[in-house]
C-alpha cells in the first residue's frame, strides 16, 4: 500500500493510502491546532456568549441535504416520553387564562374539533327533562293541548304586532261599549240650551243672546233673512262732506267741494272728456309765444368730397341747427337723405357759398353730398 502526505490549509491535511488492487482512498486528518490557530469558538454544555461565533445546529433533511435550524427550516424533534405540550390542568384546577384547548371532539369527518360557538360539543338527552323555572320573555314552544280551564287560570298576552288584522268569522251577536257622554237620540226643538255635553249633528240655529233657535226657511227661497228691520234711527248726513257744508255755488270752489283724482293709468277714453261742455277743439285766442331750442355747443367737421357719394352728417334727432360750406371749386350737391347724385338731391351749392337749416322744426336725418367733379372739402357745422 503506498501513502501519501498532503497538506490542506494550516488546520486540516488529507492522507492518501493506496492499496496493491489500484484502489485508491482519502482519509481527512485533523491536524493539531496550535496556539492563535484559526477553527473557531469550541463551546461546551451551558456555555455562555453575547454572540455566538458559526453554525450551532445542522441537520439533514429527506432530500439528504444539511440545513440551518431556523424558523423557515425548524430542527425535527420526536417526542418518545415525557413531552411537555402546554400547562397540564388536573380537575378543579384554577387559572386566570387557559393556556391550550380545553376539550376536542370527533366529528362525522373522524376530524378533531375544539369546542366552539361554531363548532359546539354534541350532547345526546337520555330519556325525558322536565321544563322547570323561570321563562324570559320569548316565544316558547308548546306540547300538547290547553283546556278551557288551564286557558282561563290567568290572563294571556295577546300581541297585535305580529297580527295586525284577523278576520272576524264568529257569527252571532258582539257586545259595544258605547260612550256614556253620547246623548240619547232627540228631536231638535227652539230655545234649545248651549250643550255641555257632546252633541252629533248639524244644527243650524242663531243665538239670541240666550239660547239658540233654529233658523227659519222654507223649500223654495232656503234661508229666510229680514231685511227690513232697522232697530234704532240711521241719520244721512247729505248737506255736509265730511264735517264741511256741501258746496253748490260757482267759481272758486270751497273746502265743501267733491275732488275727483284720475287714476295716472287711467286707459284712453273712448269719448273725449269734457271739460268746457263742448267736447271738441276749441280757438285759441290772444298771444302764443314759442321759444325756438337754443344749442349751446358746435364743432364744424372738414369732410373730404369728390364724384362719388359721401355723408356729410349722420342722423340726430338732437339736431337744433346745420350749416354746410361748399370749399371745393364746383358745385357740392346736398341731399336730405341717403346716396346725393346730380339728379337726385336737395340743394346745389355753388363754390364757396354758405347752407344753413334751423327753426322749431328742422330735418334731423342723415345728410349725404356729391361734388359735380374733381374732389374738395365741405365744411359742416352742427348744434
Amino acid at each position: 500500500m503506498t501513502t501519501g502526505d498532503y497538506r490542506l490549509g494550516d488546520t486540516q491535511r488529507m492522507v492518501l493510502m493506496k492499496s496493491d488492487d489500484g484502489g485508491v482512498t482519502w482519509y481527512a486528518v485533523q491536524n493539531p491546532v496550535s496556539a492563535g490557530g484559526g477553527g473557531g469558538v469550541s463551546y461546551t454544555e451551558g456555555a455562555v456568549d453575547t454572540t455566538i461565533d458559526g453554525t450551532p445546529v445542522l441537520w439533514e433533511d429527506t432530500g439528504d441535504t444539511l440545513r440551518v435550524a431556523s424558523a423557515a427550516k425548524p430542527l425535527p424533534v420526536a417526542v418518545i416520553s415525557g413531552g411537555g405540550g402546554g400547562v397540564q390542568y388536573t380537575e378543579g384546577a384554577v387559572d386566570s387564562t387557559i393556556d391550550g384547548t380545553a376539550i376536542l371532539w370527533e366529528d362525522a369527518s373522524d376530524t378533531l374539533r375544539a369546542v366552539s360557538a361554531a363548532k359546539p360539543l354534541p350532547v345526546a338527552q337520555q330519556g325525558s327533562v322536565a321544563v322547570t323555572g323561570t321563562f324570559w320573555q320569548a316565544t316558547q314552544p308548546v306540547s300538547g293541548p290547553l283546556t278551557d280551564t288551564q286557558l282561563r287560570a290567568s290572563a294571556v298576552p295577546v300581541s297585535l304586532a305580529s297580527v295586525p288584522s284577523h278576520a272576524v268569522t264568529n257569527a252571532g251577536t258582539f257586545a259595544v261599549q258605547a260612550d256614556t257622554e253620547m246623548p240619547a237620540a232627540a228631536a231638535l226643538a227652539d230655545a234649545t240650551s248651549n250643550p255641555t255635553t257632546t252633541s252629533v249633528g248639524i244644527f243650524q240655529h242663531f243665538f239670541n243672546g240666550t239660547t239658540w233657535d233654529r233658523a227659519r226657511g222654507d223649500t223654495t227661497n232656503g234661508l229666510d233673512v229680514d231685511v227690513t228691520r232697522v232697530s234704532g234711527t240711521v241719520t244721512v248726513n247729505q248737506a255736509q262732506v265730511a264735517g264741511t257744508a256741501t258746496d253748490v255755488n260757482s267759481g272758486n270752489k270751497s273746502a265743501g267741494t267733491q275732488r275727483v283724482v284720475i287714476a295716472t293709468d287711467q286707459p284712453q277714453l273712448t269719448n273725449a272728456l269734457k271739460v268746457d261742455g263742448s267736447a271738441v277743439t276749441q280757438p285759441v285766442s290772444g298771444t302764443v309765444t314759442v321759444t325756438p331750442a337754443k344749442g349751446s355747443s358746435c364743432t364744424p367737421t372738414q369732410v373730404a368730397c369728390s364724384t362719388t357719394n359721401a355723408t356729410l352728417k349722420a342722423s340726430n334727432a338732437s339736431r337744433k341747427g346745420l350749416v354746410i360750406y361748399n370749399d371745393a371749386a364746383v358745385a357740392l350737391y346736398v341731399k336730405f337723405g341717403a346716396t346725393a347724385s346730380s339728379t337726385s338731391f336737395t340743394v346745389k351749392l355753388p363754390a364757396a357759398t354758405v347752407y344753413e337749416i334751423s327753426g322749431p322744426e328742422i330735418y334731423t336725418g342723415i345728410v349725404d353730398g356729391i361734388l359735380a367733379s374733381g374732389t374738395g372739402n365741405a365744411y359742416v357745422s352742427e348744434w
